[in-house]
């Protein structure tokens, strides 16, 4: 979830996506495909004690419930903020509709909203394919959709962005729950390889995503930073890896994973989007992007999201009537995560809570 907040807050300076830009945004790529697998890990996990029915209507009502309130708000704030620009009387309802309508496309496809309505799709999918889920015939027909959208990337048969690609992660909710499925061979094998060769390998494909990123910028300069691009997918999976290898928790003790990563999730949209119009308002912002000071703002404005969210999803959290806000119920028991937290759990835990 950090490395989500910070690649958003970079976002907010209007960045021109020049080499630096993508030296300093690229190491923090792979938290999407990571919450993919981790999603499909809890997935494979828990489908089997329950219908598939019974397990989407609980993921919908603890995930899409909680998200459709705060894309509302999301959604009510921009669109009262442009009035604000243009006078609201001036506004018919006709003019007001069409606002409405292209300020939610906008925010569904160009803020982190997209990620709730993708994944509750993808795992629709899965469960309608559950007599296959452990099937390799159909991880070959999901790899086969996600090489797509990479080809894609060159050949710009459709839009390219990620944030519209409905299949191109269902891949990785696949090969999260098939390692949940066969999570004890998985675990002796990864056992067995020492955490020097997944620090290289993460390396190694870091390095790799970087340079392609500047390819795709040199070749149509629409979407170099795509999460979906090959080597981007390879540095991913090694870092989950990587982490996976960690056998203590990897985040302070105050931070209860289970109960406040979906509640960063939703809020950190709208609190970066008070950042862009505070300096749009301050004329800061893009005029520093490339820059010692851009960066310096940069990694202010992520800490700063980082604690206003976890403020505000902690409070609710501890409010029964409002916890439904951030996904919770008033059955969720706080828990603090084990410093003898494994791998495994500690990596099951950023998602119990939205997958």
């Amino acid at each position: 979830m950090v490395s989500i907040v910070v690649i958003h807050s970079w976002y907010v300076f209007g960045s021109d996506k020049s080499k630096f830009d993508l030296a300093l945004v690229t190491p923090f790529k792979f938290a999407t495909i990571g919450f993919f697998l981790i999603s499909g890990f809890l997935l494979g996990e828990r489908v089997d004690r329950r219908s598939p029915v019974e397990y989407f209507v609980r993921r919908f009502r603890r995930v899409f419930v909680p998200w459709s309130f705060w894309f509302g708000i999301m959604c009510a704030g921009l669109v009262v903020y442009q009035l604000a620009g243009h006078g609201v009387g001036h506004s018919n309802l006709g003019e007001l509709l069409w606002m409405a309508f292209t300020t939610s496309r906008s925010t569904l496809y160009d803020t982190a909203f997209w990620f709730v309505p993708n994944l509750l799709l993808c795992i629709a999918i899965l469960l309608m394919c559950r007599r296959y889920l452990y099937s390799l015939k159909l991880g070959l027909v999901l790899l086969a959709c996600n090489l797509a959208y990479v080809a894609n990337l060159y050949a710009l048969w459709f839009p390219t962005t990620h944030t519209r690609a409905r299949l191109g992660f269902v891949f990785y909710l696949w090969l999260g729950s098939y390692a949940a499925h066969n999570f004890e061979k998985v675990s002796k094998v990864l056992a067995r390889i020492p955490v020097a060769v997944f620090v290289a390998t993460s390396l190694i494909t870091g390095i790799a995503s970087y340079w392609e990123s500047h390819l795709l910028g040199a070749l149509s300069g629409t979407d170099p930073l795509n999460t979906l691009r090959l080597s981007n997918q390879a540095f991913s999976i090694s870092m989950v890896l990587l982490i996976f290898k960690f056998s203590r928790a990897t985040w302070p003790r105050f931070i209860d994973v289970r109960r406040h990563t979906f509640g960063l999730y939703l809020t950190h949209s709208l609190v970066l989007q008070f950042f862009l119009h505070t300096f749009k308002y301050m004329r800061l912002g893009s005029s520093y992007a490339g820059e010692v000071e851009g960066v310096l703002l940069w990694l202010a404005v992520s800490v700063a999201t980082y604690c206003c969210c976890l403020t505000v999803t902690i409070w609710l959290a501890n409010r029964p009537s409002l916890q439904w806000m951030v996904g919770l119920t008033s059955l969720d028991a706080p828990s603090r995560p084990s410093v003898n937290v494994s791998g495994a759990r500690g990596l099951s835990a950023f998602l119990v809570n939205n997958s």
